[in-house]
């Protein structure tokens, strides 16, 4: 993860305040799976906030055109587990600004290895461990089969203040855990294109963020719920 900025400017702070606003009664409806709902896709006939994408690309350099799409993902308190995966094969990237602090309780869990040479080079085998295991200890397992060793890694929470901003690059094995916190998280979340087959769904809300994928992808992830449950 990479750390853009400790505090965004006012001006945008109150542009996704207010588009916030607008979608949350949906976003903090009741559900246990992480959930996302889009108020920006590329695809869209009719879209807004130009306004908003234009500081992004004036203030904080994000490439305009590359925007897929912008939008709120929430994980409720004592939400489920996803599984650790990497985001729509690796062609994309997600800028994420978080609406409340983000501590070890609640914030996104990750793979950091002992540089990011590394960490590329492992992507091909990350890729292929996509949604498979849901806790570390598989994948402590996995690694010291295939000889990775605990020194060239570690897993981290994503901490951070409000209002920040922080990269999450292509490369990057994730979750969302469950919220041990005391409110809802939610993120404003950029999702960039880093590949010209990037593809992300159009849809306005995802009541379940892990089938957000192509159908291989949901289809192998059902079948490691199945098996981890």
């Amino acid at each position: 993860m990479e750390l853009i900025t400790s505090k965004i400017e006012a001006d945008l702070e109150e542009i996704i305040r207010g588009a916030f606003e607008s979608v949350k009664d949906s976003l903090i409806a009741e559900n246990k799976r992480i959930n996302h709902i889009n108020i920006y896709h590329k695809d869209w006939i009719h879209n807004s906030y130009e306004k908003m994408i234009c500081m992004l690309s004036d203030n904080y350099n994000i490439d305009a055109k590359k925007i897929i799409s912008m939008g709120f993902i929430c994980s409720q308190v004592n939400s489920l587990n996803q599984h650790f995966h990497i985001d729509y094969g690796g062609d994309t990237e997600t800028y994420f600004i978080p609406m409340i602090d983000l501590d070890n309780n609640n914030g996104t869990e990750y793979l950091e290895f002992i540089n990011k040479e590394y960490n590329i080079e492992l992507f091909p085998q990350l890729l292929s461990m996509t949604n498979l295991y849901i806790n570390r200890e598989q994948i402590i397992s996995y690694f010291d089969k295939i000889n990775i060793s605990p020194a060239n890694y570690k897993f981290k929470f994503l901490n951070g203040e409000k209002g920040c901003m922080v990269k999450m690059p292509y490369y990057l094995f994730h979750r969302g855990q469950s919220n041990k916190g005391v409110q809802d998280r939610v993120m404003f979340q950029i999702i960039m294109a880093k590949t010209e087959k990037a593809s992300v769904c159009s849809g306005i809300q995802i009541d379940d963020s892990e089938l957000d994928e192509q159908t291989h992808i949901i289809d192998k992830l059902l079948n490691s719920r199945t098996v981890n449950n």
